[in-house]
């Protein structure tokens, strides 16, 4: 009985270490298919775009940068709006990895941290706080590079296969030589970014738009445009450097909301033949179509010599000397001064020089930029000792652009138009499957 007693005992013990056990393993197992569930759903496809998978984490990885960085409020209205934009730019990075890949581009690593030294230095962080600010923010190391490789690969792959079939004739650069030579009195120009969201097909529309808005709305409220443009522009990542734009080009529609926005401001969205479109007008200023033409000069030079150790007294007595010497140089074609050759024991030096009027340096300018031909610039100290300069003659030089900086700036705009037709042609013969849908964007 008693052994019976034990066993039973010892029979109810293992079934209640049983059911602790049970009720242990249940919540572990519930636990496990749970982080299951969340892996898959992080790396379920959201798009495929030829023979490569864009994954949802990859996605929700692009997401946070852009929030990070461009200082969006973190809101679902934000998620949702961002969403389609960066999986296109997702979509356009693969498209452009692809291509170089076919093209034997590569992009080595060293490559990616000279940009990421170079963005450290134009914000003025110390090397390596980006990396670890994004890391702070919940963004991967690797999201960042790989944003900065595809931008690397597609400038490599443009200068590749799309530089050499852009050329700018010489009728091509004659033609803008004369248009900025018109004789105009004054024009204005604007300093714009732009950020183009492109409507890639109807029924893109509608969010784009919205998302245009949304994104004015955030800019507003203070969110960097800078960084806005950075994260969505995708293809046009080259091309948002601001640029002088000459008022009087503008669409009508474009310089009338330019002209009564406060500056700096941003402007938009506003509907382009290719999409949406917003402007940040950062200065404004008016120029002459006929600016300061440069000039040949000829000087003579008046120098009232100096010994090494001379002390204050003697630099205050030679300077009274000078300004009595500047009131009869005599004329360019004297030897002396005021006619005389003897100075009178002072160790005065005259001789001539010439120069451009655009190679006078900004210390010097202000002596002799509005001195007429006869004139005497007032003295002034150097090394060798107290100095003056006599214009003796000046020469108006042709006023011509430099016709290599024309050529360059019109290669610039039209190898942009082409690199963005080559764009248009990957994504038109590409296999692209968005899976993505139109589900909440909420961190897994």
């Amino acid at each position: 009985m008693y052994a019976h007693f034990l066993i039973l005992r010892s029979g109810e013990g293992r079934y209640r270490n049983d059911m602790k056990y049970r009720f242990l393993v249940l919540p572990l197992c519930l636990l496990a298919l749970s982080a299951s569930a969340q892996a898959e759903e992080r790396h379920r496809i959201a798009a495929v775009v030829n023979e490569d998978i864009i994954t949802e984490l990859d996605v929700q990885d692009r997401l946070r940068l852009a929030l990070a960085t461009t200082g969006l409020a973190d809101s679902p209205q934000v998620r949702r709006q961002l969403l389609p934009r960066l999986v296109q730019n997702l979509i356009d990075e693969s498209l452009q990895e692809q291509e170089a890949k076919r093209n034997s581009i590569t992009v080595a690593p060293a490559e990616v941290d000279a940009a990421i030294g170079t963005l450290e230095q134009e914000r003025g962080r110390p090397s390596g706080s980006l990396v670890t600010f994004l890391e702070k923010q919940g963004v991967p190391e690797r999201t960042f590079r790989d944003q900065l490789s595809a931008q690397i690969a597609w400038s490599k792959l443009v200068g590749k296969k799309v530089r050499k079939g852009v050329n700018v004739s010489g009728e091509e650069i004659d033609s803008e030589i004369e248009r900025r030579l018109n004789p105009d009195i004054k024009r204005e120009e604007l300093l714009i970014s732009s950020l183009v969201l492109p409507v890639d097909s109807p029924d893109a529309e509608e969010n784009t738009r919205t998302l245009a808005r949304q994104l004015k709305e955030e800019v507003d409220k203070g969110a960097s445009f800078e960084a806005l443009a950075t994260q969505l522009a995708g293809t046009q990542a080259d091309s948002l450097e601001p640029e002088w734009v000459d008022a009087a080009q503008l669409d009508p529609r474009v310089a009338d909301l330019v002209s009564r926005a406060p500056l700096p401001g941003v402007i938009g969205p506003i509907r382009s033949p290719v999409g949406y479109q917003l402007l940040q007008v950062r200065e404004r200023r008016e120029v002459a179509d006929t600016p300061e033409r440069d000039a040949e000069l000829a000087f003579r030079r008046i120098l009232l010599s100096l010994a090494p150790d001379a002390q204050t007294k003697e630099v205050d007595l030679l300077m009274d000397i000078a300004k009595s010497v500047r009131q009869h140089p005599g004329t360019c074609l004297q030897k002396g001064i005021a006619g005389l050759e003897n100075f009178g024991g002072l160790n005065i030096v005259v001789d001539y020089l010439r120069t451009r009027r655009s190679a006078v340096t900004p210390q010097m300018k202000p002596l002799v930029q509005n001195l007429s031909v006869g004139q005497v610039s007032e003295p002034f100290a150097s090394p060798e000792g107290i100095q003056m300069l006599m214009l003796c003659e000046k020469t108006e030089l042709p006023q011509t652009p430099d016709r290599e900086k024309v050529r360059q700036q019109l290669l610039r705009e039209k190898l942009a138009l082409a690199a963005q037709k080559y764009m248009r042609d990957l994504r038109r013969t590409a296999f692209v499957d968005i899976r993505l849908g139109h589900r909440p964007a909420n961190d897994a």
